[in-house]
C-alpha cells in the first residue's frame, strides 16, 4: 500500500496525531517518564543494550544462535530493552525482522529497531513496529535517526529535519488510525469492528500526503516506545518518548544517553565512563552500545557481570525488575489515549 493510499471500504474524520500530554516529561525533563503505581521504582536510569544485527553470510544460522544468545544475556541482566541497529554496521540485516524472531526467543525485554527516517516511508514502518507490537506482546520500540546520522553526512540541513520531524508525526498519527475497542469480531451479527472507531488520518505536508487509515488494529502500547536522535521539539504534545543526547553534551535535559562500550576495554574503565556520564547527563535512559560490531561473549559477560552491578548498587541504574511485561509500563511511561478517548476528555 503506498503512501497516498486508503484501505478500502472505510471512512473516518481526520484528526492530528501526536502524544497524549502525559506520555512526555516538561520542556525541562525531556523524555522524563512519568510514573504510574510505582512501575519506575528505585534510583538511576533505565538500561537499553544496542547490538548489531549482522549474520555470518557463510553461517547465518550460527550467527542467529549467537544473536539470540545476546539478547537472552541482556534480558537475563535486567536490561529494559535491547536495540538492534542495521543501517550503520556493513552487512547487518533488517532489524524490525530480526527483532519479530527474537520474539518468541524472549518474554520481558523490550524490543526496539534503531532504523534512519530517510529510509522508510511512515506506513510501512508504522506497520511493521505495530506487528512487532503484538508478536511481542507489547514490547516494541524505535530508535529513528535523523538522515544526517549516517557516517560521512554533514551537519543536519533544515529541509532533512523538517522531513524528518514531519515522519515522526506521520507514524504515531497512524498507530491511532483504530481506537482499542474498535474491533468486535462478531460471527453472529457480522460486525468486525466499530465504524465509528476508526480514524483517517488524511495527513497533507510538504513531505508525506497520507490518507489512512493503517490497516492494522492499535498496537498493545497504543505506540510503541520512541526514542529520537535529534533535539525534536518538546512540549506536552511532542510525538515521542526520550530523545539521544548528543555527544558530549552537558546538563540532563535530554532523554538518553549513549555509552560505547569497547571490545577489550577493562569493566574498570567501562564502570568509571559510565558513572561519569550517568552523573553529568542524568539521563532516563542509558544506552549501552556494541553497535560497531558482534560483541565478544567476554565484553558482554563483562557488562553483565561487573558493570551493571556496580552501577546499580550505586543507585545510577534502576534495578533490574522482573517485570512486568509491556515496554511502556515497564520504562513508567503512560499509554497514549486513543483518538476518541481523546475527543471525550477535550
Amino acid at each position: 500500500m503506498s503512501e497516498t493510499d486508503e484501505m478500502p471500504g472505510t471512512a473516518g474524520t481526520p484528526g492530528t496525531p501526536g502524544r497524549t500530554p502525559e506520555t512526555i516529561g516538561t520542556s525541562e525533563t525531556i523524555g522524563t517518564p512519568q510514573t504510574d503505581e510505582g512501575v519506575r521504582t528505585g534510583a538511576g536510569a533505565r538500561l537499553f543494550v544496542a547490538l548489531p544485527a549482522v549474520l555470518d553470510a557463510g553461517a547465518p544460522h550460527e550467527g542467529l544462535r549467537r544473536c539470540t544468545e545476546a539478547v537472552l544475556d541482556a534480558e537475563r541482566a535486567g536490561a529494559d530493552a535491547v536495540v538492534l541497529t542495521g543501517d550503520r554496521v556493513p552487512g547487518a540485516l533488517e532489524p524490525t525482522l530480526v527483532l519479530a524472531l527474537l520474539a518468541g526467543a524472549t518474554s520481558r525485554v523490550g524490543l526496539v529497531a534503531d532504523v534512519r527516517a530517510c529510509d522508510w516511508e511512515p506506513y510501512h514502518l508504522a506497520r511493521e513496529l505495530a506487528t512487532l507490537d503484538v508478536v511481542s506482546g507489547g514490547r516494541a520500540g524505535v530508535l529513528l535517526r535523523h538522515p544526517a546520522d549516517a557516517a560521512g553526512q554533514p551537519v543536519p540541513s533544515a529541509h532533512a529535519t523538517a522531513r524528518a520531524e514531519e515522519f515522526l508525526r506521520v507514524l504515531t498519527g497512524l498507530w491511532d488510525s483504530f481506537d482499542d475497542d474498535a474491533f468486535v469480531h462478531d460471527p453472529e451479527s457480522g460486525v468486525y469492528f466499530r465504524p465509528g472507531s476508526l480514524h483517517r488520518l488524511d495527513h497533507r505536508g510538504p513531505h508525506f500526503q497520507v490518507a489512512g487509515p493503517l490497516n492494522i488494529a492499535r498496537p498493545p502500547q497504543g505506540h510503541p516506545v520512541v526514542v529520537t536522535s535529534w533535539a525534536a521539539p518538546a512540549g506536552p504534545a511532542a510525538p515521542y518518548d526520550y530523545r539521544l543526547a548528543p555527544d558530549g553534551a552537558p546538563g540532563h535535559g535530554h532523554g538518553a544517553a549513549v555509552l560505547g562500550i569497547g571490545a577489550r576495554e577493562p569493566a574498570g574503565e567501562t564502570t568509571e565512563r559510565a558513572r561519569r556520564l550517568l552523573t553529568e547527563q542524568r539521563p532516563a535512559v542509558l544506552v549501552a552500545s556494541f553497535a560497531d560490531g558482534p560483541p565478544a561473549r567476554p565484553a558482554l559477560e563483562r557488562l553483565t557481570g561487573e558493570v551493571l552491578p556496580r552501577l546499580r548498587q550505586e543507585q545510577l541504574l534502576a534495578r533490574a525488575a522482573d517485570g512486568p511485561r509491556g515496554l511502556r509500563e515497564r520504562l513508567g511511561l503512560r499509554r497514549p489515549e486513543d483518538r476518541s478517548s481523546r475527543a471525550r476528555r477535550a
